[in-house]
C-alpha cells in the first residue's frame, strides 16, 4: 500500500511540475516611499511628523523576475519571484517648507555676495537622505486572459527587503576665485559609517570612520593635502544597537495589465517590521510602551516578459 501511495504521489508531482510554465522577465519603475508610526505614547505628534518627513522619498527600482504559471488558458494562477535594486532619495530642501525657505534665503544672500565680488561661484547647499535596498518580492498572482494579446492580473504576497544603506548627507560650500571652501558630511544610519570633508581654498581634508561591529573596531581614514593615513581604534560593540534595522519585510498588493510581452502594474507595500534601533525597541518594551516605525512604498512598474 505504501508503494502504491508513493507511486501515486510521485506521478502527481511529475504532472504538476510538467504543467508549470516558467517565464523570465525584467522590470523597472518609479517608487515613492513613506514612513508610518504606531504608538500609544501621548504627545508624539511632532515625532510622527519628523519620521514622515524624513522617510518621504522618491526614486526607482530595477531588476528581474521569474513567473511560474500553473495553468494555461483564460484563468492563470502563478507564483512570481523577483529580485531588484531600489534607490530612494529625499531632498529635504525640497520636501520641508522651512528648509526650502532657508535655502531660498541663502541663495539670495549668495547672489548679493556675487554682486559685490564676482569671484564667488558654485554655491551648494545640500541636505538629503538616500536609501539603497535589495528587494525580493514573492507574489501569488491571478491573471485573466481576455484575448490572445491582452490580459489583466492582480497579486499579493510578502517582500523581503535588505536595506544596504540609509545615508544622511549634507553640504554647504562655494568657490572663491575657483577654489572651493566649505564642508560636507555623511552618516549611514544602518552601518554606522561616517565621513566629514572640509575644503579651504581648494585644499581638501577628510576623516572617515568605517566600523567593524563584530570585532569591536573601526578603521579611521585621514586625508589631508592628498596624503592618506589609516589607523584602527576600539569601539563599543553595543553601539550597533543604536542603528536602524537593516532587515525589513512588507506585504504588498498590486493590479496591472499586459499587452503581449509588455506589462504595467501598480502596487503598494505595507511595512511589517519595526525599523527602530534595537536599543530603542528594548527601552520601549521595558517601559511597556508601543513605538513602531514602518516603511511603506508605492510602486509603478513597467515590465517585459521573455
Amino acid at each position: 500500500m505504501k508503494k502504491v501511495f508513493m507511486t501515486i504521489f510521485a506521478a502527481a508531482m511529475a504532472m504538476s511540475m510538467s504543467a508549470v510554465t516558467p517565464h523570465f522577465g525584467i522590470e523597472a519603475g518609479y517608487d515613492h516611499g513613506s514612513g508610518r508610526v504606531s504608538t500609544d505614547i501621548p504627545h508624539m505628534g511632532e515625532y510622527k511628523e519628523e519620521v514622515k518627513k524624513e522617510l518621504k522619498m522618491d526614486g526607482f527600482h530595477v531588476g528581474g523576475n521569474v513567473q511560474l504559471d500553473f495553468l494555461d488558458g483564460k484563468h492563470i494562477p502563478s507564483l512570481v519571484i523577483g529580485l531588484n535594486y531600489q534607490f530612494l532619495r529625499n531632498d529635504l530642501f525640497q520636501t520641508d517648507k522651512d528648509m526650502k525657505d532657508l535655502k531660498k534665503e541663502a541663495i539670495e544672500q549668495f547672489k548679493e555676495m556675487q554682486k559685490e565680488d564676482s569671484k564667488y561661484s558654485d554655491f551648494n547647499l545640500r541636505e538629503d537622505i538616500i536609501m539603497h535596498t535589495i528587494q525580493m518580492p514573492i507574489r501569488a498572482q491571478y491573471a485573466y486572459q481576455i484575448n490572445d494579446a491582452f490580459r489583466v492580473f492582480a497579486y499579493t504576497g510578502p517582500q523581503l527587503r535588505f536595506h544596504v544603506a540609509l545615508q544622511m548627507n549634507s553640504e554647504e560650500s562655494m568657490k572663491y576665485d575657483g577654489k572651493k571652501n566649505g564642508e560636507a558630511g555623511m552618516r549611514d544610519m544602518i552601518s554606522g559609517r561616517e565621513k566629514e570633508i572640509g575644503w579651504v581654498e581648494g585644499k581638501q581634508t577628510s576623516v572617515e570612520m568605517i566600523p567593524n561591529w563584530s570585532k569591536g573596531t573601526a578603521k579611521i581614514i585621514y586625508i589631508e593635502d592628498g596624503e592618506k593615513e589609516t589607523e584602527e581604534m576600539d569601539i563599543d560593540k553595543e553601539g550597533k544597537g543604536d542603528l536602524i534595522q537593516w532587515f525589513d519585510m512588507s506585504w504588498g498588493f498590486g493590479v496591472g495589465f499586459a499587452w503581449n510581452n509588455l506589462s504595467l502594474n501598480i502596487s503598494y507595500d505595507l511595512g511589517m517590521m519595526n525599523l527602530l534601533p534595537k536599543n530603542e525597541q528594548k527601552a520601549m518594551k521595558d517601559l511597556n510602551q508601543k513605538l513602531i516605525v514602518n516603511s511603506d512604498a508605492l510602486a509603478v512598474t513597467l515590465g517585459y516578459r521573455f
